[in-house]
C-alpha cells in the first residue's frame, strides 16, 4: 500500500492509554447507539472514553450519505475512537483516512455476533480466520497516523483465546478490548461473560486490556477490575437505559427489558428524556435513532403511562420538530403528576436482585413483549382525522378544530 508510515513513531500501548487520560470508564460502540448526542450525555455524567457506532468501513468509503447519517464529532467530543467492521484492508484504510485528525484511534469491530455480520463476513466471524484478523491490523496499523485498536469476543478455549490475542498485539493493536462471551452467546441476560478469561488475557498481554461484560449497575465496575485486573471498563446495554451509569446515580435505572421501576425512577426517566433531547437540539441525530433512546429512557413510565409509549410508535404524520415538540409536553405533564413520589419497595426488590455479584448473578428473562397492544393513541388521532374529513366533505360551517394534528399520511 502506498502511504505506509514509521510505525515506530507512534506511541506503545500504554503510551496511548496515557494519552487518552487513562479511562476507566468506557461507552461502547453501538449501531444506533453510541453516536453524538448520545455520547455527550454520558460524557456528562462520568463516560471518560467513547467510541462512535460501529460503522461498515466498504459504505463509509464509497457513499457520502452514509458518512454523514453515521458519523459526527466536534472539540467537546474527546477522546473518541471510530469503530469499523470489515474484512478488506483497502477498505478500512481508506475509510479510516477520512477521519483520522477527527477522532483519538481507529478500532476494528472484531466481535459483533449478529447474522449480517455472518453474511457479509465481518466481525465476530473473522475469528474463523486469524491471518486475517491480523492483516487488517497489521495494514490499517501501518497506513494511518493514529493508533489502531481491537474489539474481540472469546473462543470457547482458552489457549485459542490468549494466542488470538497475542497474535493481535504483535500486528500492532495499542489496546484490546475483550466481551467476556463466545460469538454464540448474543444475548447478555442469558450467558454470564467470563471474567476468568479476560483477567488471563490481561496476564499474558502488555498492552491495555478492557474488561466488556456483566456490569448492571455502578458497583459491578470495581468488582470487575479488581477481578480482571483489566485497564478500564466498558458498557454499552446498561449505559443504552441509564448513561448515568458511571456517576453512581442514587436512582439507577437498570435494564427495562427485564424490568419496570416505578415511583422515583418515574421523575428521572422523564428528566433524563429531556436531557437527552436537548443534546439532540445542540448535537442533531436522526430521528430513528432518537426514538429507539427515547423508547428505553421512558420504558419505566409506560405502565404508568402508556399514552408515552403510544405516542413514541406513532407520530400521527407530524413533522419530527412538532413531534419531538408534542412530546415534550406529554413529558411535562407527567412530570408535574410524579414530582411527589417517593422511593418504593417495589424498586428496592429489584435493586435487590441485581446487587448479587456479577458471577453469581442469576440469569434475568426478559418481560413478555406485549406486541398487541391497543395504541390508543393512534386509534384517538386517526378519529379525529376522520371527523374532520367528514366535516370537511359535508362542507360543515362549523369550526373543524384540527387542533395540533394534520391530517396523517396512511
Amino acid at each position: 500500500h502506498l502511504g505506509r508510515i514509521d510505525i515506530m513513531s507512534k506511541p506503545d500501548g500504554f503510551e496511548f492509554f496515557k494519552s487518552l487520560g487513562s479511562p476507566k470508564f468506557l461507552c461502547a460502540p453501538m449501531v444506533d447507539g453510541s453516536e453524538l448526542p448520545f455520547r455527550q450525555l454520558c460524557r456528562r455524567y462520568g463516560t471518560q472514553l467513547a467510541y462512535t457506532p460501529m460503522m461498515k468501513a466498504w459504505h463509509f468509503r464509497e457513499h457520502e450519505g452514509y458518512r454523514k447519517d453515521n458519523f459526527s464529532t466536534d472539540a467537546s467530543d474527546r477522546p473518541v475512537i471510530a469503530q469499523f467492521c470489515g474484512n478488506k484492508c483497502e477498505d478500512l484504510i481508506a475509510a479510516a483516512k477520512m477521519i483520522e485528525d477527527s477522532v483519538d484511534a481507529i478500532d476494528i469491530n472484531f466481535g459483533c455476533p449478529q447474522e449480517s455480520a455472518k453474511s457479509e463476513g465481518f466481525g465476530a466471524f473473522l475469528m474463523d480466520n486469524v491471518p486475517l484478523m491480523c492483516d487488517l491490523v497489521r495494514e490499517l496499523d501501518a497506513n494511518i497516523k493514529i493508533p489502531v485498536t481491537a474489539k474481540i469476543r472469546v473462543f470457547p478455549d482458552l489457549q485459542q483465546t490468549l494466542e488470538l490475542a497475542e497474535l493481535l498485539q504483535k500486528a500492532g493493536a495499542k489496546m484490546l478490548t475483550v466481551h467476556g462471551r463466545t460469538r454464540a452467546q448474543k444475548r447478555s441476560e442469558s450467558n454470564l461473560a467470563d471474567w476468568d478469561v479476560i483477567r488471563a488475557v490481561k496476564e499474558h498481554l502488555s498492552i491495555p486490556v478492557i474488561a466488556n461484560g456483566n456490569i448492571l449497575q455502578y458497583k459491578d465496575i470495581q468488582l470487575c477490575l479488581d477481578y480482571t485486573k483489566a485497564d478500564a471498563v466498558m458498557s454499552a446495554e446498561a449505559l443504552l437505559w441509564d448513561p448515568r451509569l458511571f456517576s453512581n446515580p442514587s436512582i439507577p435505572l437498570v435494564s427495562g427489558r427485564v424490568w419496570d421501576l416505578d415511583g422515583e425512577a418515574h421523575r428521572v426517566s422523564l428528566e433524563l428524556g429531556f436531557e437527552y433531547l436537548d443534546c439532540c437540539e445542540k448535537w442533531p441525530t436522526s430521528y430513528d435513532i432518537q426514538r429507539r433512546h427515547m423508547l428505553k429512557f421512558l420504558s419505566h413510565t409506560f405502565k404508568r403511562w402508556p399514552r408515552l409509549r403510544d405516542i413514541l410508535h406513532y407520530d400521527n404524520g407530524m413533522s419530527p420538530k412538532t413531534f419531538w415538540e408534542f412530546l415534550r409536553e406529554e413529558m411535562k405533564t407527567r412530570l408535574e403528576e410524579c414530582k411527589s413520589d417517593g422511593a418504593t419497595e417495589h424498586n428496592s426488590k429489584i435493586y435487590a436482585a441485581v446487587d448479587a455479584h456479577p458471577l453469581k448473578r442469576q440469569l434475568f428473562e426478559h418481560k413478555p413483549r406485549d406486541k398487541d397492544f391497543v395504541n390508543e393513541f393512534k386509534v384517538e388521532s386517526r378519529a379525529e382525522a376522520k371527523r374532520n374529513v367528514e366535516l370537511l366533505m359535508g362542507n360543515n360551517d362549523e369550526d373543524l378544530g384540527f387542533g395540533m394534528f394534520d391530517l396523517p399520511e396512511e
